[in-house]
């Protein structure tokens, strides 16, 4: 970081160099938010705020929406997770979804209670009826735009929204 600091001065000496800090890691602790732990009522009024979430572009973002917070909240789904999720990481039949890859590039298969079992069966079949790609390799959480996929970037946005209409501080 300081040659590139050094190199960029010389190529617009009206670039201050930026100073250097003997201790980065305390600029990584600055900019790190702690963890928040909702409780059970803040996570059913989440629920209830995705259920109704406006969006008259998109009929299937409110139930994509409840969707991704149940996952994220009974299977502990980060949000790149969540984005990359297909369909063919879904069984019904055995009750579990499989996480390809993720941090640390491991893979694991987890299981999912009865109810988050019937609701991701009521999206899979309201993804069906939308006329999303029935492709085992397309995403689990699909729109109408571009492939398809949203992206975690696109994810974080739409449940930190869902959160602010819920009333709750978004992380």
């Amino acid at each position: 970081a300081r040659i590139l600091t050094k190199a960029r001065f010389r190529l617009d000496p009206t670039i201050p160099p930026k100073p250097f800090n003997i201790r980065p890691e305390t600029e990584i602790r600055r900019d790190h938010r702690r963890p928040h732990i909702f409780s059970p009522a803040d996570v059913r009024r989440m629920l209830d705020t995705a259920r109704t979430y406006p969006s008259p572009d998109a009929p299937l973002r409110p139930l994509t929406l409840y969707t991704m917070i149940m996952l994220a909240y009974c299977a502990g789904l980060r949000r790149s997770e969540l984005a990359w999720l297909d369909l063919g990481d879904v069984d019904l039949q055995a009750g579990t979804i499989t996480i390809r890859e993720t941090k640390f590039y491991k893979t694991r298969i987890l299981p999912l209670s009865n109810s988050v079992l019937v609701e991701l069966h009521a999206y899979i079949d309201a993804r069906r009826r939308a006329g999303a790609s029935q492709d085992l390799q397309s995403g689990l959480f699909w729109h109408a735009h571009f492939n398809g996929r949203y992206s975690p970037e696109a994810v974080t946005t739409m449940i930190t929204n869902v959160m602010r209409r819920a009333g709750l501080k978004p992380a």
